[in-house]
């Protein structure tokens, strides 16, 4: 059972990451609930073990510093460069040290074009529960199909902490 599971899961992330086709709408949205494929990044963090759903979350620790993340053009995205993106997750630290930040990144070639981060200990206040980690942010006007974004957790005190249910919407 826990094979179909994860099989079953793994052909609807790939069907979400590897479509070729463009939405007929003008937003896109991409779930990752702990399997590795298509337009998800560091997904060697993908361990059995904690999750908020299912049996796999993203483990990063002493030994990670950049966890799970979307990395795709906007070419891919959609019909329409997107005005606004909206990035979630489920995260739950060990401790109660935690310095980790929800990025999000776009780059033109090997120039950053937008960079913000979000300090996931504003949206985790206790150690050992799942809290949701949320952030949405304005895109900048002169993007082109091909700049790349990034969205991903980044351990910059590399402590020990679970991420489940990352998405990411764009508008």
């Amino acid at each position: 059972m826990k094979q179909f599971t994860l099989l079953f899961f793994s052909m609807l992330i790939l069907a979400s990451c590897n479509n070729n086709k463009k939405s007929e709408h003008s937003f896109n949205k991409y779930i990752n609930t702990g399997e590795s494929n298509g337009c998800w990044i560091n997904t060697n963090t993908l361990k059995e073990g904690p999750a908020f759903s299912g049996i796999i979350s993203a483990k990063l620790d002493s030994t990670v510093e950049w966890g799970l993340g979307f990395r795709d053009s906007f070419a891919n995205i959609g019909n329409e460069i997107p005005k606004k993106i909206t990035a979630n997750a489920m995260a739950m630290k060990e401790t109660d040290l935690d310095d980790a930040v929800l990025v999000v990144s776009i780059d033109r070639k090997d120039k950053n074009l937008f960079w913000q981060g979000a300090d996931i200990k504003g949206f985790t206040p206790n150690a050992k529960e799942w809290s949701k980690v949320s952030v949405q942010y304005n895109l900048p006007k002169d993007l082109t199909p091909s700049d790349n974004i990034t969205v991903f957790i980044w351990n910059k005190d590399k402590h020990q902490l679970y991420v489940d249910d990352f998405e990411v919407l764009f508008e």
